[in-house]
């Protein structure tokens, strides 16, 4: 009875042990600008609790929502790797991979800077104006270690007095967020300057307009309207699946697009847009489009986008489900929050059919091969696209629409 009793209490204190050390276990960053007219983001990657003699690190290829190779090991020019004041022997052994030579050390600190100017809503930027970055431009993982918690520390440059970002704050820390995976992490975009910020709630939850440069917007119209896509949206699904939302709204010169995020979105306008209703009711359903894909493409997604694996493509027929039929609902989304009446309901749609009904490339490339082949196609397109491909949003919509019809 006593020894059964024992081996029982060894149990426990082995599984509390086991518990405690995963939940101990993380892997943080240190994200610093102290020259940003430079481009170069500084990282300092803390790895404990190491068990391995040589560490590989990783650096992925690809943003997710973006279905292009861009290859972003290019912008680091190297990696140093310490355990203290001892440096570890770093190896570059391919594209996007570094072997770190821990020996039997616990913990260790990676460091290394990374480029970033480029205005896109899939990569990064650094300038004298702002910082914005994507974590898959940005951060080196553990080959291994993907699934496990971590925290990020930011420190801005001298004078911005603001951080946005969908990642929780970890209290008592200054400027310094948490995360349970690295997929969270890289889904969480950052913006950090002296950029505008608007609240509203919907349901009791608070989303934020994060709002950076300067146009003829109309902030009290800008909120008003995206309150109203929110609204219509979660019409539609009842419930909201997350605890705070952010927009983040670049308003640049003459460039466009979007990109979805776990908890936020990232969308590109150019800064004169406001006061043409034609332009602006585009951006906001470029604006409803990427808040939708919350729920589609997000939490209902094809099988093959989530977990990812961040080292090559990541194939599936389905993007005309999860951007076509978003791009349906995108339209009429506007329709139901009352921000276009019937009239120009239907002038959007009818843009969608059009765009498929004049591509002699609809009789070449069915929506499910454009799906497929978007990783060599999409992205690259040239003086003969037009003949042979058909994009999968405006199939996909058209498609959405007919379904709807049915």
């Amino acid at each position: 009875m006593k020894s059964i009793k024992w081996i029982i209490f060894f149990s426990f204190i082995i599984n509390v042990e086991t518990v405690m050390g995963n939940n101990d276990t993380k892997i943080s960053y240190h994200i610093s600008m102290p020259e940003p007219h430079t481009h170069y983001y500084e990282v300092e990657m803390m790895v404990s609790h190491n068990s391995d003699k040589t560490v590989r690190l990783k650096m992925p290829v690809w943003t997710p929502g973006s279905y292009l190779v861009r290859e972003f090991a290019r912008h680091i020019p190297r990696v140093r790797a310490f355990a203290g004041t001892q440096q570890l022997k770093v190896n570059k052994i391919n594209k996007n991979t570094w072997e770190v030579n821990a020996g039997y050390y616990k913990k260790f600190t990676v460091m290394y800077r990374i480029y970033a100017y480029e205005q896109s809503v899939r990569t990064s930027y650094l300038s004298d104006s702002r910082g914005y970055f994507n974590g898959t431009s940005i951060f080196l993982y553990v080959d291994d270690r993907k699934y496990e918690p971590g925290e990020i520390k930011v420190t801005p440059f001298r004078g911005w007095r603001k951080i946005s970002t969908g990642l929780p704050k970890v209290k008592g820390k200054r400027n310094t967020f948490s995360f349970p995976d690295y997929d969270v992490l890289v889904d969480s975009p950052f913006l950090i300057g002296n950029h505008d910020v608007l609240t509203f709630k919907v349901k009791g939850i608070s989303h934020e307009i994060a709002l950076y440069g300067q146009g003829n917007v109309d902030k009290d119209r800008l909120k008003d309207d995206f309150k109203k896509i929110v609204q219509a949206t979660v019409d539609i699904f009842e419930n909201l699946p997350y605890d705070r939302y952010v927009f983040f709204i670049l308003m640049l010169d003459g460039l466009g697009g979007g990109l979805e995020h776990l908890n936020s979105t990232t969308i590109q306008a150019d800064r004169w847009i406001f006061s043409d209703d034609n332009r602006y009711e585009r951006f906001l359903s470029t604006v409803a489009h990427e808040y939708f894909h919350t729920w589609n493409v997000k939490r209902i997604r094809p099988v093959a986008l989530g977990p990812f694996d961040y080292d090559k493509e990541n194939y599936t027929d389905d993007l005309w489900i999860s951007e076509g039929i978003t791009s349906y609902y995108d339209n009429l989304l506007l329709l139901r929050a009352g921000i276009v009446d019937v009239e120009g309901y239907f002038k959007l749609v009818g843009r969608d059919i059009r765009s498929v009904e004049t591509a002699p490339g609809r009789l070449i490339q069915s929506a499910v091969e454009s799906s497929f082949d978007t990783w060599i196609k999409n992205y690259r397109r040239n003086e003969e696209s037009h003949n042979v491909m058909i994009s999968y949003y405006s199939k996909g919509a058209v498609t959405g629409l007919m379904l709807d019809l049915a």
